[in-house]
């Protein structure tokens, strides 16, 4: 996986960027994209024993993004 970061359009080689543009596109067709895993929250004690007494706190939990 690349990242390019730029901090003017002058430093874009669209040379550069056609060929990574080209490469990205061949390890998507031979799979080798990169999957990221789902990781559980860590939850602190206290409110985790929370969550495992009031039901209808750990449902609306649940409905929670990950990024929430």
């Amino acid at each position: 996986m690349l990242k390019w970061r730029f901090t003017s359009k002058e430093e874009i080689d669209e040379g550069e960027e056609l060929y990574y543009i080209n490469v990205a596109i061949e390890n998507e067709k031979q799979g080798k994209t990169s999957k990221h895993k789902k990781k559980a929250p860590i939850l602190f004690y206290v409110f985790q024993k929370e969550l495992d007494s009031i039901s209808d706190l750990a449902k609306a939990f649940q409905k929670f993004s990950a990024s929430k």
